[in-house]
């Protein structure tokens, strides 16, 4: 009556999987709003420059840069409205919880994989209903177009792989 170890290694497979994705997408949300954030300074440090050359507060000096701070201000401003910053972040926050979510089940799937009174048709019947829920979050996601960061996925694939085989691994 216990689970076999191809059905376990199915279950490891997807939990590490999962786990990889979630955190990939937790580093990409933290990378996303960093970037928003700069933009914002950026766009707040501008329209401060521009203010200030119109009323002629800078040093004579630097009245040479006066022409520069609204035209950088305009092409902060354009990447603002371009990036859609606000909505990839949205998407992101999303896509991270689900997928937090997602490892979780796999967790306790796991755990369960490992007593010896589970029976492996339990387990692959959860292994079935898990994918479809995976599937229908990747679908979603992947229709959101939000660009893959891959020295963020790089980064994260060995770092997950670490924590879960030293956590997971039996």
């Amino acid at each position: 009556m216990s689970v076999t170890e191809q059905t376990r290694s199915v279950v490891w497979n997807e939990l590490f999987d999962v786990a990889r994705t979630a955190r990939y997408y937790d580093g990409a949300v933290r990378k996303y709003a960093l970037r928003r954030y700069v933009v914002r300074f950026l766009a707040a440090l501008g329209a401060m420059g521009a203010f200030t050359v119109s009323v002629d507060i800078l040093p004579e000096s630097l009245q040479v840069l006066a022409p520069v701070f609204p035209l950088a201000l305009l092409v902060v401003l354009v990447v603002d409205m371009t990036t859609r910053f606000d909505a990839q972040l949205a998407l992101l926050t999303r896509a991270r919880h689900d997928y937090n979510r997602l490892e979780g089940d796999w967790k306790i799937l796991w755990a369960s994989a490992s007593a010896p009174e589970t029976a492996d048709a339990d387990i692959v019947a959860r292994i079935n209903e898990l994918r479809d829920s995976e599937q229908m979050v990747a679908a979603w996601v992947g229709g959101a177009q939000v660009g893959t960061m891959k020295r963020l996925r790089d980064r994260i694939d060995a770092e997950t792989y670490q924590a879960i085989e030293g956590q997971y691994a039996a």
